[in-house]
């Protein structure tokens, strides 16, 4: 901008912004639906900044967040003084974390942008509810997230409690889980001695791996554990017996099952050379960018369990030596997974689709412990472990596949729209119509009667 047309005199603050904003102007596209923010720029009538978004209060804060902080920093570059606290948290990642909390889900946001790539039309239903719809009138469908108007409230009931749905799933003869209910640690000491070690903590209602342990080999670790799982689950903490194999989502969507994902706990593999630390920091950079994946986080339950395994974060692991971080294979715990649709075995198949018609839900995900995915469940050491009411649809590819079900290929869920505008007075007078288009005409008169003639367009009729 300076180096084409460089001020003669110096520029008030004003004046700087509003010449930066002059620069930067370009035509704005207003999309359907969405709320427009605008922003003077103090007093000066010539700078306004205009910010598109779906969530009004989401502009008004990037907006209001925005011009505090170039204000910032204007101040430092003129005056040479910082005006930002550097003690202070981030402001950037303060304004990212509030904006997530306006924001629909990261789930809601892809299939939007997959809806809006097929010319899909969305509507707010409920930004609060995270509730939007897909489609117009009677071919509109309703959403949250992955699932959809079609879901049941008894089957969402039923996912949603860990035991109801074991108890369902062991009712319909596939292979569920062995678990009690347990009030209190001593409690949770006796039934993992009667269904024997290892077992698995869980809270009685909960998602995204959230209060799990598993792999627990005796009291002391069941009694930390036990404590994680209640803080989420006041009502009492599962205990099950522990069943070896991967886990895996099988993700059913109007009756067909769409995709096969084998999880895998966050991880890194190693190399001779650098520690575990530095894996993790390595193996983070590479994940950037990656929809799919996310940052592997250090906590005191990744300390634990490098520390069970009599590791730290300075051992450097062989090369090829795969260590897990995480006992849960869960993404939104640094997990990654790998598409194996193409290895189910035809009875796994069946089982997921008869799972998901018995738990009356459109769309459902289930967890599925076995060592060989390819092996029938009948053969095989396995376990359905959870059923999940809204399966994750974090790839711009299986969000397609989901609204593919819903609305096939050539059907866009949009409805025929007609615009009535009021006829020119000479026309309106003359009881006459102008074919704007159509091919037939049809309406019953005093003097015509029946009329579904070819009209070429622009013919008065």
């Amino acid at each position: 901008m300076w180096t084409g047309n460089q001020p003669e005199n110096e520029l008030s603050f004003v004046d700087l912004y509003t010449e930066i904003v002059s620069y930067f102007r370009q035509p704005v596209a207003v999309c359907d639906h969405k709320c427009i923010s605008g922003y003077q720029i103090g007093n000066n009538q010539r700078a306004w900044i205009f910010l598109c978004h779906t969530h009004s209060n989401t502009a008004n804060l990037i907006l209001r967040s925005s011009m505090a902080l170039t204000n910032e920093i204007f101040s430092l570059i003129v005056t040479g003084h910082p005006c930002i606290n550097k003690l202070a948290p981030n402001p950037i990642a303060n304004l990212q974390r509030q904006v997530a909390n306006l924001h629909y889900s990261k789930t809601a946001n892809i299939l939007l942008t997959v809806a809006l790539s097929r010319g899909i039309p969305t509507y707010p239903i409920s930004l609060g509810g995270n509730i939007w719809q897909y489609g117009q009138g009677s071919l509109g469908r309703h959403y949250r997230s992955a699932a959809d108007e079609f879901d049941s409230l008894t089957g969402d009931i039923l996912c949603r409690n860990k035991v109801y749905s074991n108890e369902l799933i062991n009712r319909l003869g596939f292979p569920g889980v062995v678990h009690e209910v347990a009030r209190n640690p001593d409690h949770a000491a006796k039934i993992a001695a009667l269904i024997g070690y290892p077992v698995v903590t869980k809270p009685i209602s909960a998602g995204m791996g959230k209060g799990i342990t598993t792999s627990i080999d005796n009291p002391d670790e069941l009694v930390a554990a036990f404590k994680l799982a209640a803080s989420i689950s006041p009502r009492g903490v599962i205990i099950e017996k522990y069943v070896k194999g991967t886990d895996h989502r099988l993700a059913v969507f109007g009756g067909e099952l769409l995709w096969v994902m084998a999880r895998y706990p966050a991880r890194v593999i190693g190399d001779g050379v650098h520690s575990i630390a530095t894996l993790i920091g390595q193996e983070n950079l590479r994940r950037k960018g990656d929809i799919d994946k996310k940052a592997i986080m250090q906590d005191a339950a990744m300390d634990e369990l490098l520390a069970k395994m009599g590791l730290s974060y300075d051992s450097v692991p062989a090369p090829g030596k795969a260590i897990n971080l995480r006992s849960v294979a869960n993404v939104s715990m640094g997990g990654t997974m790998e598409d194996v649709m193409p290895r189910i075995h035809p009875d796994n198949r069946y089982m997921a689709l008869a799972i998901a018609r018995a738990f009356r839900m459109n769309a459902i995900g289930i967890d599925f412990i076995t060592e060989d995915i390819s092996k029938s469940w009948r053969e095989s050491s396995c376990a359905v472990i959870e059923v999940n009411q809204t399966p994750g649809v974090l790839c711009y590819i299986r969000a397609e596949k989901q609204l593919n079900r819903m609305f096939p290929s050539g059907n866009d869920g949009r409805i025929p729209t007609i615009l009535l505008i009021e006829a020119p007075p000479r026309i309106r007078q003359a009881g006459c119509y102008i074919i704007t288009g159509c091919q037939s005409v049809c309406w019953p008169g005093n003097r015509i009667t029946n009329f579904s003639r070819q009209a070429p367009q622009g013919e008065i009729v």
